[in-house]
């Protein structure tokens, strides 16, 4: 499963073709046939995009060239804005349903090819990756949170969306972030900013931020957050389903917190 896909896993097949399978690589050192695929990069057609960006792929030594790992880099960056564009739009996640599971078969290789030459001391290298669709525990997750100090401001912009599903991976990824950077690696203000969207996104509207934040202040909160959990426990409404709720989540939690402080 790709790093940043929940559920999805599956051969990328395009129009029933395999584009690995694409004879192109021995033309594609030449500089025309690559600004020739670098402005298939911009394609309204995600298809098109795609079989460009498996071309260059495929080439032996165009992710060596300057050009090449920019222009990739900035169609990761467009293809995440159309993803949380679709998700707007729709109120869930409808990425699968208007392009099918290729797409985010395509999403996700592509976001592997622009890590494997990213610089994760740049900020808005580091700033497009957080806005990629990732499960909040994987270990792409916990990259990202161990490089708290580019990533945490970009998270903390990132909660401000009106998009309820990017708002439940960036509270999560906040609490891991602050957990595993160094305080002397932000500056306090920072540090009491990001706290204070932890602590909003436990009261968030979407059920899915403040469950997916309590499950990460479970996993990686320090005992300061008690206080907090033991509000949602008490005044969460939403409703017991099935013999769960958000309030014993947060119950859960907070005794995972304790046991961690040795109490």
């Amino acid at each position: 499963m790709h790093r940043r896909q929940r559920y999805l896993r599956s051969s990328f097949i395009i129009g029933g073709i395999l584009v690995t399978g694409i004879c192109f690589p021995q033309e594609l050192a030449r500089k025309p046939a690559i600004a020739e695929l670098s402005t298939q990069l911009l394609s309204k057609q995600w298809i098109e995009r795609a079989r460009g960006y498996e071309k260059l792929r495929s080439a032996p030594t165009a992710l060596s060239s300057k050009e090449v790992q920019k222009n990739l880099l900035d169609l990761l960056d467009r293809e995440n804005q159309l993803i949380e564009s679709l998700n707007r739009n729709s109120g869930g996640p409808p990425v699968e349903e208007n392009y099918g599971e290729e797409y985010s078969e395509y999403i996700g290789e592509l976001g592997e090819t622009v890590d494997s030459f990213a610089d994760w001391n740049d900020p808005r290298q580091v700033c497009i990756f957080v806005h990629e669709a990732y499960n909040p525990e994987s270990r792409f997750a916990a990259k990202i949170a161990a490089h708290g100090k580019v990533a945490v401001p970009c998270l903390i912009q990132m909660y401000g969306s009106d998009v309820g599903l990017i708002r439940a991976e960036a509270a999560p990824l906040i609490v891991q972030a602050l957990t595993k950077t160094s305080a002397t690696s932000l500056d306090q203000n920072t540090i009491l900013t990001a706290k204070q969207v932890v602590s909003k996104a436990l009261h968030d509207p979407n059920e899915a931020v403040r469950i997916n934040t309590i499950e990460a202040l479970g996993n990686f909160g320090g005992e300061d957050m008690i206080p907090a959990l033991k509000q949602v426990a008490e005044t969460d409404p939403a409703p017991e389903v099935n013999g769960y709720s958000i309030r014993k989540w947060a119950v859960e939690a907070i005794a995972a917190i304790e046991k961690r402080g040795g109490r």
